[in-house]
C-alpha cells in the first residue's frame, strides 16, 4: 500500500489510549480511536502509527491492545510503534514528544475521542512540532448522557489546566 514514493502529509499518526476491557478486548471508545488512526494511515496521512497508553485502569496495556487491533485491521506491524508508559494525557504528550524527537519526526496527527481532543491538543502543542488533531467517531454504544458527562469532565480538566497556567501566586515587591 505505501511505497517510498508516497507523499505523506505528516511523519506519524498518534492514537491516544483509553481503557480496554479486562479481558484484553478494546472498548468501543478505544476501537473508534484505532479505526480513525487506521483510516488516516490508509489515506497516506503518515507512514507510521504510534499508539500511547499504559495499563491504567486494569492489567491491559492500552497501546498494545491498540496495536493488536490495528494489525487485525491490516496495518503491517512494521508501521506501528507503541509508547507504553503514559498514564494520562499529559504523559501521552510528553512521552510521544520524546519519541518524535528521537526519530526526528517533526509532524504528527493526534487522534482521540471528540470530547478529549481539545485537552489533548493543549498538552501536545507545547512540544513544538507540526500538529493536527482529528477526532474519532463516537461509537454507537455511547449514549447522549455519556457524551454529556464526558464533555463536562473534559471542560473541568481544561479549566484546571487554564487556572494552573495563570500562575495565581502573588508577586510581592521587595522593600
Amino acid at each position: 500500500m505505501h511505497s517510498e514514493y508516497t507523499a505523506y502529509k505528516f511523519d506519524v499518526i498518534i492514537g491516544l489510549g483509553c481503557p480496554a476491557h479486562r479481558d484484553g478486548t478494546v472498548s468501543p471508545l478505544l476501537r473508534a480511536r484505532v479505526e480513525k488512526a487506521v483510516e488516516l494511515y490508509r489515506k497516506n496521512y503518515a507512514p507510521y502509527l504510534l499508539f500511547t497508553g499504559s495499563a491504567v485502569y486494569n492489567h491491559v496495556v492500552e497501546a498494545e491492545a491498540m496495536k493488536k487491533l490495528a494489525i487485525e485491521l491490516g496495518v503491517p506491524e512494521t508501521a506501528i510503534h507503541v509508547e507504553t508508559l503514559a498514564r494520562n494525557t499529559r504523559q501521552n504528550a510528553q512521552f510521544c514528544a520524546k519519541i518524535l524527537s528521537e526519530k526526528r519526526w517533526r509532524s504528527a496527527v493526534i487522534v482521540t475521542s471528540p470530547y478529549h481532543l481539545r485537552r489533548a491538543h493543549l498538552h501536545f502543542v507545547k512540544y513544538n512540532f507540526e500538529l493536527v488533531s482529528v477526532p474519532s467517531d463516537y461509537p454507537k454504544e455511547i449514549s447522549l448522557l455519556h457524551k454529556i458527562v464526558y464533555n463536562l469532565w473534559e471542560t473541568w480538566q481544561i479549566l484546571k489546566i487554564s487556572l494552573k497556567n495563570l500562575n495565581p501566586k502573588p508577586q510581592f515587591a521587595k522593600n
